[in-house]
């Protein structure tokens, strides 16, 4: 099967879609003796021409194509035109529309339908954000006008939890798809804890994760349990109030890590947290609940799938500083007098659903049912 994948933003550029790419289209191509066109509108990264696609291993089943587009205000996004994106989809059996924003989805649909080849919305296609700045606004102003009217358009909508399901369900889309991407269950598994409580935090350093109340956290954690370690991955717009921060509170501040390093930190840890304020899917929860650590996150509608009493707590939003610092020592008392294997066991467990034989299956199911223009397996649909 010929799958084109549009991302108008360089895909390795957010985090979720990188180790998807990563985690989920390598094999998964390989595996089904699929190919995978990328297609994207941005400019060559400030590292170099598209350097950050070198994140990406080299796999003769991916072509990366970039087509010209025209700059979109307030968006630093390009907008193709028809025809010269009409001519990137065609000899393809289906495509996968990703990180749409502006009127990207009336462009892509409209270059679908000249293409011929039936359309799948993904998942970041209607990630609102945050209306702090007013790029943000801009973008929710655009999903609320066009976007949320759009979707309806394509033949299947892809999304990673059920809350996001629902609310497009509500807009009356049809064939809303709950289809959770899949986590190296290899690479991530339990083994054995530091001796000193460790608090982990992998991610951005951004204030859409939360980032701003790490510092808070991390106080109000102290003055419940005084021997403690913290490790924060990352970087990001917010590293440097992050390094200052650390550097006077004994955090340990890694940059980002590859994958084998994070694997080994989060297995490691006795917690991970996450303030995220949106998520669409949590990758790095998931990740530490498949190597058996528990987790304390915000209440998103990303996080709600993955979380359980047994694999950890969801906070709300708004929850104080000392909230958190009492559901994160909560977990760490859970280590008291435990069986640590059995725990680590029960935790992963949890997320079996993210094995990647069981999500290959039902994406090839998925795209092979849009491509033919046949029912999609009701198993995939969200009820």
């Amino acid at each position: 099967m010929r799958i084109a994948f549009y991302s108008p933003i360089d895909p390795t550029f957010v985090g979720g879609v990188r180790s998807w790419l990563l985690s989920f289209w390598v094999p998964f191509l390989e595996e089904r003796n699929h190919t995978l066109t990328i297609i994207h509108t941005s400019r060559p990264r400030q590292h170099g021409p598209d350097s950050s696609y070198l994140a990406l291993p080299q796999c003769p089943r991916i072509t990366i194509v970039n087509v010209a587009g025209t700059l979109i205000p307030f968006s630093g996004g390009r907008l193709p035109s028809v025809q010269n994106l009409a001519l990137a989809l065609s000899d393809h059996d289906v495509a996968y529309f990703d990180n749409g924003y502006f009127a990207q989805d009336i462009v892509f649909l409209r270059a679908a339908q000249v293409a011929g080849v039936r359309t799948i919305s993904g998942h970041h296609s209607v990630i609102l954000h945050s209306p702090d700045s007013l790029q943000g606004q801009a973008h929710n102003a655009a999903w609320g006008i066009i976007g949320s009217r759009y979707i309806r358009r394509f033949d299947a909508v892809h999304v990673l939890n059920r809350e996001d399901g629902i609310a497009l369900r509500a807009l009356g889309v049809r064939q809303v798809c709950v289809l959770h991407p899949s986590v190296d269950r290899t690479l991530f598994h339990p083994g054995p804890k530091n001796d000193v409580p460790t608090i982990l935090y992998v991610g951005r350093l951004h204030h859409q994760k939360g980032v701003d109340r790490l510092p808070q956290i991390i106080t109000a954690l102290r003055s419940l349990i005084k021997t403690i370690r913290v490790q924060i991955v990352g970087s990001g717009p917010m590293e440097n109030a992050i390094a200052a921060f650390a550097a006077i509170n004994g955090v340990e501040v890694f940059p980002a890590l590859d994958r084998e390093h994070v694997a080994l930190l989060m297995r490691s840890a006795w917690v991970l947290i996450s303030p995220s304020r949106s998520e669409t899917f949590g990758f790095v929860a998931a990740e530490a609940i498949c190597s058996g650590t528990p987790v304390v996150c915000a209440r998103t509608n990303g996080f709600a799938d993955l979380i359980t009493t047994q694999s950890g707590t969801l906070q709300e939003e708004s929850q104080s500083p000392a909230g958190w610092a009492i559901a994160i020592a909560e977990q760490i008392a859970r280590y008291d007098n435990a069986d640590v294997p059995v725990m680590q066991k029960n935790i992963r467990d949890t997320v079996e659903f993210v094995d990647f034989d069981n999500v290959a299956r039902k994406m090839d199911s998925l795209l092979t049912s849009v491509a033919r223009g046949a029912p999609i397996s009701p198993e995939l649909i969200l009820g």
